[in-house]
């Protein structure tokens, strides 16, 4: 599913390098236009997401807005052709207050919290997600974006790369470096799920350091006269090197995703990719300085790559979901526990139950939770 919905961003880099060929070569017009151009599917994207796209009922219901969880949540059931009894603001209630909860994450009344209270709260999950248990996962996900960002950067540096080396019709090679990012969704859909994502992730990660150093060695052996002639490898190096990286990325959020418990999910992930980014950021000026000899630029960004897929080797992500930490630390069940109810009764609950309760309806003890099920499904 990540693999699929990542694909439309590969849809808006095919878009930007035909935008880009139609501005600059073919009508020859100026930057300014190819930026309006550019913002335009941002803002139709949001329009469309706050008109179209309902809020999250779990969301809603961990911000004490059950009737809202329930009416978005009934709403999603009935569009992917549930046909049963509708949850009620009741049962979501009673559930995200009678779970286990800590008082810091259920919000009493149906006043909002202030900014105070959000920024406080913010500050309790940063700390969570760096605390005992989880602080593995984390600074393993974190390094592994800060190397992916410093070596995926080498993408942002590749027109004045290629205008150092005499790449002839700049754009419409563009275009087809981006369609190079359709076979790295397509890998990322078939192998995700079938190899596993540590080792795709790694292989990806290897795959797009070889191809920098492929291009690397390219321009190193070419003379400065016969640069131009070295058009077709340059491109189809850069090629690898695009689909790998659109692989790399999509594996990247799946395995982030999963190694975070869903009451910090979000904060995990923003928290490593905040990282990632400032990284990138910061090797911009290290490309900067480089991009008079591009040879070396191009190694430099394939040896971070390649620091990375050490690490995942090293300390692979997906060996700690073997022991997954639970979404509260006093939950008294274990993920054997956890996992054989999960089975026994996931055909019997509503759909827009699982997806209300998460692994929330995990922190009640079995013996309740298994008499509240079959009174669900009854």
């Amino acid at each position: 599913v990540v693999s699929v919905a990542s694909s439309f961003w590969t849809v808006g880099l095919i878009a930007n390098g035909i935008f880009a060929y139609i501005v600059f070569e073919w009508l020859q017009l100026s930057w300014r236009i190819f930026v309006i151009i550019c913002t335009l599917p941002s803002v139709l994207g949001g329009i469309l997401i706050w008109w179209l796209v309902p809020e999250s009922p779990r969301h809603l219901a961990l911000q004490g807005q059950y009737d809202r969880a329930a009416r978005n949540a009934n709403q999603i059931a009935l569009s992917l052709g549930y046909r049963g009894a509708l949850i009620q603001d009741t049962e979501i209630e009673y559930h995200f207050t009678d779970a286990g909860r800590r008082p810091s994450q259920i919000i009493n009344g149906s006043l909002p919290p202030t900014f105070q209270g959000k920024l406080r709260e913010g500050s309790e999950k940063i700390k969570r997600v760096l605390e005992k248990d989880l602080r593995k996962p984390t600074l393993t996900i974190m390094t592994l974006w800060i190397a992916a960002s410093m070596g995926g950067s080498i993408g942002q540096w590749l027109v004045a790369i290629f205008r150092k080396l005499q790449v002839e019709n700049l754009y419409a090679h563009f275009i087809l470096l981006n369609c190079a990012c359709i076979p790295g969704n397509i890998a990322s859909a078939v192998l995700t799920d079938r190899i596993g994502r540590n080792r795709f992730f790694t292989f990806a990660m290897l795959l797009a350091s070889v191809a920098l150093f492929g291009t690397a060695a390219v321009v190193f052996t070419a003379g400065a006269d016969d640069l131009a002639s070295q058009t077709g490898r340059i491109i189809l190096c850069t090629s690898f090197f695009y689909a790998s990286m659109t692989g790399l990325y999509t594996c990247l959020y799946v395995m982030a995703s999963e190694l975070f418990p869903t009451n910090v999910r979000s904060t995990g992930v923003a928290l490593c990719s905040t990282f990632g980014r400032l990284a990138g950021v910061l090797c911009m000026y290290l490309n900067g300085a480089l991009i008079e000899t591009p040879a070396t630029l191009l190694a430099v960004g394939g040896a971070f790559l390649v620091v990375g897929s050490i690490i995942s080797v090293v300390v692979p992500p997906n060996e700690m979901k073997q022991q997954p930490v639970l979404d509260h630390e006093d939950s008294a069940l274990s993920f054997e526990d956890e996992f054989s109810t999960e089975q026994q009764h996931s055909s019997s609950v509503p759909m827009h139950q699982k997806m209300i309760m998460g692994r929330d309806s995990n922190q009640v003890p079995r013996e309740r939770r298994t008499s509240e099920l079959k009174y669900l499904a009854g």
